[in-house]
């Protein structure tokens, strides 16, 4: 079978992209064509409330006073069982794993699950040293599904990484 590189990441914004290559493992880093952009933000958090609290309040930012609809964003988990779950709600929005999300319904899936697909906007949660299947496969993977905007919820044990 013929090898092919892909040369060029034109999915991503050049903040992005730069940062999701920290992560990538190949002797054929691809390019950014993207356009300019946001930098990706980092939260910390330390528990599974101060988890649940950032993802409030990153919710609340980006739907209500960004006002960007809800199937703009699309949350995606390090972990196959974790905090997260269908039927969770953060303020006037509850987790969903059906897409198309629902009215004041925010999708959610794991990282492994959306591999190849992409969202607008993706906020990468619950990274921790314990991510499936490793660490810098899955912030890769999570951070470069983002097009315009990435926010990464990181246990704290990581803020030295970025």
């Amino acid at each position: 079978m013929v090898q092919f590189h892909l040369s060029w990441n034109c999915r991503n914004t050049r903040p992005i992209h730069r940062q999701a290559m920290r992560f990538y493992r190949s002797d054929h880093p691809p390019r950014a064509r993207g356009p300019d952009g946001p930098e990706p933000e980092f939260f910390y958090y330390a528990s599974e409330g101060e988890f649940h609290e950032c993802l409030r309040q990153r919710i609340h930012h980006l739907l209500v006073e960004e006002r960007l609809l809800p199937h703009q964003v699309v949350i995606l988990s390090a972990h196959r069982r974790g905090w997260l779950q269908t039927g969770i709600r953060y303020g006037a929005f509850t987790l969903t794993e059906r897409w198309p999300p629902g009215p004041g319904e925010i999708f959610w899936t794991t990282v492994h699950r959306f591999k190849g697909l992409e969202s607008p906007v993706v906020i990468l949660a619950q990274l921790d040293a314990g991510a499936f299947p490793d660490l810098p496969t899955v912030a890769y993977v999570g951070m470069s599904r983002a097009r315009s905007h990435l926010i990464v919820l990181a246990h704290r044990d990581l803020s030295g990484r970025w």
